[in-house]
């Protein structure tokens, strides 16, 4: 494990590797509704950036089209007749 003073050297260049930075989780928390400590910040930003590697990674050109999924109105179309 690297010494205190280089884990910042070290942190960045990850962030350079892809991974999220603090804004972005900060902006994912936010939508989700969640809050997170400081003292917890940074492994969940890690963990979170793990979690999204394998998506990161795909090429969403080689991914094969689907369909959107069907959807319906609930009222039953009325006042359209």
């Amino acid at each position: 494990m690297p010494a205190p003073e280089d884990r910042d050297s070290v942190l960045d260049t990850e962030d350079d590797m892809g991974e999220l930075t603090r804004d972005e989780v900060k902006a994912r928390a936010a939508v989700a509704g969640l809050e997170i400590d400081e003292a917890w910040f940074e492994m969940v930003r890690r963990l979170l950036s793990e979690g999204l590697a394998p998506l990161h990674r795909s090429d969403s050109h080689a991914l094969r089209a689907v369909e959107p999924a069907a959807t319906f109105d609930a009222t039953g179309n009325e006042g359209t007749r």
